[in-house]
């Protein structure tokens, strides 16, 4: 299963016991609201097999297109460097097959070089290479000297999963390179609210989903059915992490090991504790195959119900969400679920409208409306 963002990251940290579980902030403001005069901006995402979600964004003058991933899990801006080691399996792979674009400095007359370098490390993948400034264009809005990270060197993962670079959304805390953020400078300069959404779509053809960044899409969720929690700081500090209170499978309560869990766009499955995990396995039979867990294709429809309090919020899963059907080489029918520590990854998000208030230091569920 791919697993981007923060699992490796925080493993030892969402054990830690000890915190209370939080209230839900009822209050709702305005400026939540897709506000008619300020131009928000929109980001049309395309769904890889339900593994990752790409956007573009635009990068140099003339603009060089990517299809990133937008990763709540993470705080980098990245793109894969045309100048990348040859050394590094990574580039030399890229380079030799030509399968993912790469970010060309010397076409760019924006361009401007930087004496730092970075490195982060995802759950399932790592790049370093130095800090550069360029022009950035995401949703319909530019930013003209951006800080981003130009990968000269990477992890095979992202080759293998077409994936050239990562637009992190979490916080300022975990972030590897220096400058602000490229959503704050879009928020800044375009006077927009501190809060961007998502939809995720299961949608393999047409449009994948969307981000609006500074507002809600009120064509796809109605605000009064968005609950808010406050983000947990502690271990999670840096990522969108909240409390979440009792779990069902099929309504039998299951025991997590730790109430902690982080929001993450860049995960595609739904990562429980291994405690959880095991008690799902067993309750829905899967067997574990070179696919990973799956499950009985003609009969995973009759499967139980996943269910999880947030806050105010009872998320519902039914199987037909948390079984990914693969018609190749085969039908299979895999488990969304995987095991570690807890994530919210796609698996979980694509089923509702996502709200996440850096201002307010919150996050938000929404029933999305009918065929949005």
């Amino acid at each position: 299963n791919l697993i981007l963002g923060a699992a490796l990251l925080i493993a030892s940290a969402v054990t830690i016991d000890g915190f209370q579980r939080i209230r839900v902030e009822q209050k709702r403001r305005s400026l939540l609201r897709r506000p008619w005069n300020l131009k928000v901006g929109n980001v049309t995402l395309m769904n890889q097999n339900e593994l990752s979600y790409l956007g573009p964004v635009y990068i140099g003058t003339p603009p060089q297109k990517f299809m990133l991933d937008f990763d709540t899990g993470s705080s980098d801006l990245w793109v894969i460097s045309k100048y990348c080691n040859m050394t590094n399996d990574g580039c030399r792979n890229n380079t030799d097959s030509h399968i993912l674009p790469t970010y060309d400095h010397k076409a760019s007359s924006s361009y401007i070089s930087t004496n730092g370098t970075a490195f982060d490390e995802y759950g399932t993948g790592w790049m370093s290479g130095p800090e550069c400034i360029d022009t950035v264009s995401i949703g319909g809005l530019t930013i003209k000297q951006q800080h981003f990270v130009e990968a000269t060197a990477f992890a095979m993962f992202f080759v293998n999963v077409h994936t050239p670079g990562i637009v992190g959304l979490a916080w300022k805390h975990i972030e590897r390179e220096n400058g602000v953020m490229p959503f704050f400078n879009l928020f800044k300069i375009y006077g927009l609210p501190q809060l961007f959404s998502f939809y995720l779509s299961g949608d393999l053809i047409g449009p994948g989903g969307e981000i609006i960044i500074g507002g809600i899409d009120e064509n796809k969720v109605d605000q009064s059915s968005i609950k808010y929690v406050p983000l947990v700081q502690g271990p999670l500090q840096g990522y969108w992490g909240v409390n979440f209170s009792k779990v069902t499978l099929g309504g039998k309560t299951l025991n997590p090991e730790t109430y902690l869990g982080i929001m993450d766009t860049g995960t595609s499955a739904l990562i429980t504790d291994p405690t959880v995990f095991n008690e799902i396995v067993s309750m829905v039979n899967a067997t574990q195959s070179m696919w990973g867990y799956v499950v009985d294709c003609s009969t995973y429809k009759s499967l139980p119900p996943f269910t999880v309090q947030i806050g105010e919020f009872t998320a519902t899963l039914g199987p037909e969400d948390y079984i990914i059907k693969q018609t190749q080489p085969q039908l299979i029918c895999s488990l969304g679920f995987d095991e570690g520590s807890w994530i919210f990854g796609d698996v979980f998000l694509r089923k509702y409208y996502q709200v996440y208030d850096y201002k307010n230091s919150r996050f938000g569920l929404g029933t999305l409306k009918k065929n949005p």
